[in-house]
């Protein structure tokens, strides 16, 4: 008789924690185990329609609006601190295969928002948004996407909220999701990320000033509009009086190729806006 590993886990180890499932699968036969793969489908298939059907009912019964936020403010809940996702290091690599350690974080729930208003508690199975004291998932803003993980409460194994979404309100950090357990205002719980995804949208964020200089070089008056920035790909938008000729468009490829070789080190640091229009080569994005 065939001993099964529940689809489902499988799925959730892969979708939540991003452990690849032909690992899973590798680690469940030395167990004597066999992965219930048509579980695994249909969990897939919830993912992608939760997922088509998100945006909308996070903007419909999630979202805070001027008088939510105004609310927030009359009952002296402060914005949120999300300083932490800054907090990280690389390993030094060299090569092109640099690996990010970021630290942990846990946070407080200030609020929380349900089916359009704010609630006390959300138990299991419900869909809602958290509002913490500090974070480190990043807020789509920038043309960068949003985080994706978990949130689990520090004192309560087991009990996690799935964040599917984040965005950034009026200077409160929403994280938008599902329970598995209960939620309480004042919960303290342990923040994760998706480590994984988070530092392919680094990479791609980085690409998209590499590109942004490239242009730069090769078209004197071009501008940027606007950029996406998500794990798999990254658009840019720009501004040119005409469209770029073959040539250009391989001077472009080639600046960008040449910095990346360089192996340059990426790095970030806040000044004060004198003192950074002062930099020389900066460009200002306001």
């Amino acid at each position: 008789m065939a001993l099964y590993c529940l689809g489902d886990v499988a799925w959730r180890l892969y979708d939540t924690y991003g452990f690849p499932a032909d690992l899973t699968q590798l680690m469940a036969e030395e167990k004597g185990l066999t992965i219930d793969q048509n579980a695994f489908e249909e969990c897939r298939k919830k993912a992608i329609e939760l997922s088509a059907a998100g945006v909308g009912k996070f903007r419909d019964t999630l979202d805070l609006d001027v008088h939510a936020i105004a609310d927030l403010q009359k009952r002296g809940i402060p914005s949120t601190d999300d300083s932490p996702k800054y907090k990280y290091q690389g390993d030094g690599a060299t090569d092109g295969s640099v690996k990010y350690t970021f630290s942990p974080c846990t946070g407080k729930i200030l609020a929380i928002r349900s089916e359009g208003k704010f609630v006390d508690s959300i138990e299991s199975g419900a869909e809602g948004a958290i509002l913490l004291d500090k974070t480190n998932f990043y807020a789509e803003q920038g043309g960068q996407i949003y985080d994706t993980g978990v949130l689990s409460k520090t004192d309560e194994e087991g009990t996690e909220f799935v964040v599917s979404n984040c965005q950034v309100r009026g200077g409160y950090i929403v994280l938008v999701g599902s329970a598995n357990g209960k939620f309480s205002v004042g919960d303290e719980v342990s923040q994760n990320f998706d480590e994984d995804r988070r530092s392919l949208i680094m990479k791609n964020h980085t690409g998209t000033h590499v590109l942004n200089h490239a242009l730069r070089c090769v078209l004197t008056d071009s501008d940027q509009k606007g950029s996406l920035v998500a794990p798999d790909r990254l658009r840019f938008d720009f501004t040119n009086k005409h469209a770029m000729t073959v040539k250009q468009v391989k001077e472009a490829e080639d600046i960008c190729q040449e910095i990346i070789r360089s192996r340059e080190p990426v790095y970030a640091k806040e000044a004060p806006l004198s003192k950074a229009r002062e930099i020389t080569g900066l460009r200002a994005m306001f």
